[in-house]
């Protein structure tokens, strides 16, 4: 889910920045409450996924700089 997640924002924010602004809110939003929810059944999963999200989201941080910096 957090590599489609990035993949969906990532489309997004290439045809409107606004739109890509709300659309990593509501994501921001989601994961805060997936992560309360993992957290009350295995806090070492909980840790996990944040840290799986944050590869994918700097990934995607990446691609957007890099694809930029080219045009």
């Amino acid at each position: 889910m957090g590599a489609l997640t990035a993949i969906i924002f990532m489309n997004i924010y290439r045809k409107n920045k606004r739109a890509g602004g709300l659309v990593a809110v509501l994501t921001l939003l989601w994961i805060t409450y997936q992560l309360f929810t993992l957290y009350r059944i295995s806090p070492s999963l909980a840790v996990t996924v944040v840290i799986i999200y944050v590869f994918f989201w700097i990934a995607a941080y990446w691609k957007l700089k890099a694809e930029e910096s080219v045009t």
